[in-house]
């Protein structure tokens, strides 16, 4: 499992309780040495999640990806998060691609569903 947007590695324990194949990145060296610190037991890696290459270098199969984009709420971070899931879906293939994104969330809330109308 890639987990992308790690921070502290607060969500990364979590998610080692039930998957110990993990790799938790964050873009931020600072937040990787302290997750390190803190949770010795799961692998860590500084990403920048746009970087695909470096991405499969962590490991070229993936089944599961959790991307954390939660603390950017822009309309440019909306756009982040749909080139990101568009990238690594198509990199990697995963299973399963887990978004928690502020931005995301609030598009939705704003999104009307619709349905067709029946004809006479």
């Amino acid at each position: 499992m890639l987990e992308i947007g790690c921070e502290w590695g607060t969500t990364s324990v979590l998610i080692y309780e039930r998957c110990k194949n993990l790799i938790a990145t964050d873009i931020s060296l600072d937040c990787i040495q302290v997750a390190r610190q803190k949770h010795p037991e799961i692998q860590f890696a500084v990403l920048d999640a746009f970087n695909i290459k470096n991405a499969m270098k962590l490991g070229d199969r993936f089944t599961k990806i959790y991307i954390d984009m939660s603390g950017l709420s822009s309309y440019r971070a909306l756009l982040d998060v749909i080139a990101l899931v568009n990238l690594y879906a198509s990199v990697f293939e995963p299973e399963a691609i887990v978004i928690k994104s502020g931005s995301l969330k609030n598009f939705a809330l704003n999104c009307v569903a619709w349905k067709r109308l029946k004809t006479p």
